[in-house]
């Protein structure tokens, strides 16, 4: 794991063109910004689920949403 330390407004590229912007501290909580293609899914940890129904339920979302890599996305869940 990397492990960086940002001011707020910096930014940390990943990859090409996703960018992790440092948008301050609240009540003991990071705040982030992530700037990202809309091909890039973009899901937080907690609402992924392991069993076939959650599966199910992302790529119904993500192939409404128009996202030609959803299956490849549900596969790594």
């Amino acid at each position: 794991m990397l492990v960086l330390s940002r001011k707020i407004g910096e930014r940390i590229l990943i990859g090409e063109d996703i960018y992790l912007v440092a948008l301050g501290i609240q009540k003991g909580s990071m705040r982030f910004g992530i700037e990202a293609p809309k091909s890039v899914n973009i899901v937080r940890e907690e609402l992924l689920g392991r069993d076939e129904k959650s599966a199910s339920f992302w790529q119904n979302l993500l192939l409404k949403s128009g996202n030609k890599n959803s299956e490849s996305f549900v596969n790594r869940l």
